[in-house]
């Protein structure tokens, strides 16, 4: 998952609905850890669409 900070606006909506609390907010910005299992409830969750799935090639 790919966080453009530009657009976050740090709501905490992703942090909440993650099912594996995975994203955390550190030093004013979104986190998504190595832990993070690409459910993409995240990516879905987001209001201004700052998180996207990208694939490792």
């Amino acid at each position: 998952m790919k966080i453009d900070h530009e657009k976050c606006v740090r709501c905490g909506e992703c942090v909440d609905a993650c099912p594996f609390g995975v994203p955390v907010i550190e030093d004013d910005q979104v986190v998504i850890g190595a832990n993070c299992r690409f459910c993409g409830t995240c990516e879905m969750t987001c209001p201004t669409e700052a998180i996207t799935f990208e694939k490792d090639n």
